[in-house]
């Protein structure tokens, strides 16, 4: 292991944390929630070219590490080509009671509602609906429903994103406790 590798892991462990990294990234520009955790903020990568273009909601939990992009440098391929320059940077929204798993990887112009849990190493872009879980490939995607009863649960297919499953919402005596309907 290189000793810059060594270095960036102790800066990270001792010195990267939630709070700090929620303060660096208000104060440039991106719209945070209340109750908001980057688990491994060291190992995250959040696009802040333009801050502006991410919305992060309320009681949203992610795992590290993860990447969120605003922007797309794709259209280096058609400046390579051209000469002429396309940018393409989009707004990322991510709802209110989200969990992004493991390694996954939000692509600009991509909006989650509400209520989501997008799996490990899953990689989203379009629009996730409320209340599912989404899932990067088919093994995650059988192990997503495979947790849910027939009944409770619907994939909606395989898609250019990968699997989605409805959460079953039961009113019980925990959710009561919360205030959750």
């Amino acid at each position: 292991m290189a000793l810059r590798d060594v270095v960036r892991k102790v800066y990270n462990k001792l010195l990267v944390n939630n709070e700090g990294y929620l303060k660096y990234l208000r104060s440039c520009g991106v719209t945070i929630g209340e109750d908001v955790t980057f688990h491994c903020p060291g190992d995250t990568r959040v696009d802040i070219t333009d801050p502006h273009l991410l919305t992060i909601g309320d009681h949203v939990n992610l795992t590290g590490p993860i990447t969120i992009l605003t922007h797309d440098y794709g259209w280096s391929v058609v400046k390579g080509k051209t000469g002429e320059i396309l940018g393409n940077e989009k707004p990322v929204t991510i709802g209110n009671n989200v969990f992004v798993g493991w390694g996954a990887t939000i692509l600009c112009g991509t909006t989650i509602e509400d209520n989501v849990i997008i799996g490990a190493h899953a990689v989203v872009s379009g629009h996730v609906e409320g209340n599912s879980v989404w899932g990067g490939g088919a093994r995650s995607a059988n192990l997503l429903i495979g947790t849910l009863s027939g009944e409770e649960s619907r994939s909606a297919g395989r898609g250019s994103q990968g699997i989605r499953a409805e959460i079953p919402f039961k009113v019980g005596p925990q959710s009561q406790a919360r205030g959750d309907s």
